[in-house]
């Protein structure tokens, strides 16, 4: 798709539904919009350009929907975990660039120019961190089960924390930063803000709730609860972590 061929499809409408959650939208007479839930992760522009946009959720829809809509030639593909913007069809070529938020990318005839693209990041460096993010998800996960991590509080990182007023989204979130979890996991210092908001973008059962709910107000939790509950905490924790590093999650 680019921007002729989402004002064909729009019609006379300022929204129109396309696929399940994806919206195409008028932002304004020089842009068109692709939203999925919240994001918008195409922006085409009238001067050609397309901006990219994940929202922070490298998801296989996310990554779907980018692909469905992209400039023809071109695809999000992934390897070990690690996002990077390629050529349809040529899946041997090195890829273009990595994949980063708001990159913006326009294609002229075979001609491909990529703005405020990642470095192609070395795959091996990506399994490296999915593997401290895995370690410091299950390490996090005992501590809490074995009473050490307490309920959130004033005392947490402020970058996952503190939350923008309009959004509810953690400082850490809205800045994009990543040495904050970086340093957390070197240190191994698991913050009780940082789960909270990790169910909340990656739900857990009522069985996962109450062993999270037991270990931050004192109460005795049923064996079996702590069981099934150690396993769904650890998950949501162990993608949160991952989406906010920029891995697949």
């Amino acid at each position: 798709m680019d921007f002729q061929s989402a004002i064909t499809r729009l019609g006379n409408r300022e929204s129109r539904k396309i696929q399940n959650n994806t919206y195409l939208e008028k932002l304004d007479d020089s842009r068109i919009g692709l939203r999925l839930h919240s994001t918008h992760v195409l922006v085409f522009h009238s001067d050609g350009w397309v901006e990219l946009n994940s929202g922070g959720y490298h998801t296989v829809t996310t990554k779907s929907r980018l692909n469905c809509y992209l400039p023809n030639g071109l695809c999000i593909m992934q390897k070990k975990g690690v996002w990077t913007l390629g050529r349809v069809g040529h899946w041997q070529d090195p890829p273009l660039c990595g994949f980063k938020d708001h990159m913006k990318v326009r294609t002229i005839h075979d001609e491909v120019t990529v703005e405020g693209g990642d470095p192609v990041p070395e795959p091996k460096a990506g399994m490296k961190l999915r593997k401290r993010a895995k370690k410091y998800a299950h390490d996090f996960i005992e501590a809490l089960v074995a009473g050490k991590v307490g309920a959130p509080d004033l005392g947490d990182c402020i970058y996952c924390s503190m939350r923008e007023v309009e959004t509810k989204r953690p400082l850490g979130e809205c800045t994009q930063d990543q040495s904050h979890l970086l340093g957390h996991m070197d240190e191994s210092y698991f913050v009780p803000s940082l789960l909270a908001r990790a169910v909340e973008v990656f739900p857990i059962s009522q069985v996962a709730k109450e062993l999270l709910h037991g270990r931050w107000t004192g109460q005795v939790v049923e064996p079996y609860v702590v069981g099934i509950g150690f396993a769904q905490l650890e998950k949501a924790l162990y993608r949160y972590v991952l989406r906010q590093l920029g891995q697949a999650s």
